[in-house]
């Protein structure tokens, strides 16, 4: 007898055990899906009519104060009317307002949320940069800037035939900065070296404590090609 009620009381505390257990992998399940950008939900509700799906997910990015990038290569078209209510995952509005014409994905890669070309990276992103530095003092804007003016972008933008509309095309619409500003006054120094293009442009974005969203926009300019890289 006393057999079968020690192990009765045992079963009960490893069942008691396993519960709290797989109850607190939900909790940490939970709070690592809350820690992607793609998890975090909509402070508000967005509408998108008669604009490209590039424009409608660079307006959700800054809705949810994501850090961003966004590769635009070709026209896709113009989306007709779609609600993103309040309350859903950034990533599902992504998924909604991209799949109007399926030529772009979105995908976060270290604290950044990207929209790219299902086609492929144009080359330009793939360049090699050796090193590169800036402060947090300095705005996205600047920072990306004097990225482009770095010889290994210059030679490449030359050897492609690229027209210099680096700062000229039509480009992302730019809303205001969303955030106040550090709150100290003390300047951090980063340097990165050897990163591709795209990559170097996802580490600046992500470097400043408000969210920074930069831009590569690809468009036809007579008979050559022109582009813009900004940052906001």
């Amino acid at each position: 007898m006393n057999i079968r009620i020690s192990v009765k009381r045992r079963g009960r505390r490893l069942g008691a055990s396993l519960a709290v257990s797989f109850a607190a992998l939900g909790i940490v399940f939970a709070q690592s899906l809350a820690d992607h950008l793609a998890g975090r939900l909509m402070p508000s509700a967005v509408k998108a009519a008669n604009e490209s799906p590039v424009y409608a997910a660079h307006t959700l990015l800054v809705c949810a104060r994501a850090a961003g990038g966004i590769v635009w290569t070709e026209d896709a078209g113009l989306i007709a009317d779609i609600q993103v209510p309040e309350g859903i995952p950034l990533g599902d509005a992504l998924t909604r307002v991209l799949a109007w014409q399926d030529k772009y994905f979105w995908r976060e890669t270290d604290g950044v949320v990207n929209i790219l070309p299902r086609k492929s990276l144009p080359p330009l992103l793939e360049t090699n940069i050796p090193y590169y530095t800036w402060r947090s003092d300095e705005t996205p804007s600047l920072v990306v800037g004097r990225l482009q003016q770095l010889p290994e972008v210059l030679r490449r933008v030359s050897e492609m035939g690229y027209v210099d509309g680096l700062h000229n095309g039509p480009g992302l619409r730019k809303p205001p900065r969303v955030g106040a500003p550090p709150e100290t006054a003390v300047s951090q120094v980063f340097v990165r070296r050897n990163l591709t293009l795209f990559a170097l442009l996802n580490e600046i974005a992500r470097s400043f404590p408000s969210p920074a969203i930069w831009s590569y926009h690809e468009y036809p300019q007579g008979r050559a090609r022109a582009l813009t890289i900004d940052a906001h």
